[in-house]
């Protein structure tokens, strides 16, 4: 398998390891991509520990994630476009 992407951009910061990734999240219909970091472990750790516990974390991330950002729908168009239609005809 080849791999895309080089993974979590990994950083010292404060005495700890730092995750940084990019995410893409659906905000009230309008798809953006945002950026996030996540405290990893010790900065004890050699940087290759921490870029392997990096890769962990992000196909956690990976398996947690909604299919596909786009099909979020809020609880509102919900209501207005799936449940009342269906409450309206039965």
């Amino acid at each position: 398998m080849t791999q895309t992407k080089r993974g979590p951009y990994i950083f010292k910061r404060a005495g700890s390891w730092v995750m940084r990734y990019r995410e893409t999240v659906n905000d009230g219909g309008t798809l953006k991509t945002v950026q996030r970091a996540r405290p990893l472990c010790a900065a004890s750790m050699s940087k290759g520990e921490a870029r392997n516990r990096a890769r962990n974390e992000m196909q956690k991330l990976e398996q947690t994630r909604p299919a596909k950002p786009e099909l979020i729908v809020t609880l509102g168009d919900y209501v207005t476009r799936v449940y009342l239609p269906f409450a309206e005809d039965s």
